[in-house]
Parts: C-alpha cells; structure tokens; sequence
C-alpha cells in the first residue's frame, strides 16, 4: 500500500481535519532546485529523513493527531518522492501554485524553501495557527 493516490484536487485547511482530532500537523518538506533526477528527485535530505521517521509512526501519531506532508512542488513529483521512500501512511499535500508555504513561513522573501512544522488547532469551530 502506498501513499494515497487520491486525484489531485484543491482542499481547503478545515477539511484536513478528521472528526475527533481537533491537532493537524503539517511538514513542509523542502525540494531543492536543480537536483531532478538525482536519487532524491530534489527532495531535501534532512526533510526526507524526518519524513521517513514520521511515516513509520504515523499509525500511532495519526490515532489522535492530523498529519500531513506539504511541499511546494507539483503533487505528483512529490508522489515519486514519497513512492521512492515507502512512505505508505504520509497525507501528501502540494503548495504549488497557493501562497500556504510563504503565508506560514516554509518560504522566504525571496522564494527560498525552508523547513517548517506547522500545527493547528480548531476550537470550536475556528481554526487556529499555533507552535
């Protein structure tokens, strides 16, 4: 089983959040420019790494907490990345093309990707950005 391999589509932050688990975690997972078609397809090492730890608990994490990876590459780049690791329980989200990555600072000024766990909270209804 691999990640899942929903169509593409547009989903808004609410609707990553399950009924019942009121936490997401997002990853912003850094690609480096220039480095397609080498082994990592440009996805940062030290990202991957984490990734690939996260994955492997994600059955345990994901009982109460909502998690999900995002990086700002097309979604089926990301796809191969995440097939190439065996990441099998990772949501995997595509920033490309919205301004979440430069809104909650996984990209600078200057359109640099940066690392960046993200969590948020929805209490009573709202939403809300926290550490």
């Amino acid at each position: 089983m691999g990640p899942r391999q929903e169509r593409p589509r547009s989903v808004r932050l609410s609707e990553l959040f399950e009924d019942g688990k009121d936490i997401l975690f997002l990853y912003s997972h850094m690609f480096i420019p220039g480095r397609k078609g080498l082994p990592l397809e440009g996805g940062c090492p030290s990202c991957t790494a984490i990734i690939d730890a996260i994955d492997g608990a994600a059955q345990h994490i994901t009982r109460t907490v909502n998690f999900a990876v995002v990086a700002k590459v097309p979604i089926e780049q990301l796809r191969r990345h995440a097939q190439a690791r065996g990441w099998s329980r990772a949501r995997l989200l595509s920033s490309a093309g919205n301004t979440y990555s430069r809104d909650y600072r996984a990209e600078s000024p200057d359109g640099e990707q940066l690392p960046m766990a993200t969590v948020f909270a929805r209490r009573d209804g709202k939403i809300y950005h926290t550490w």
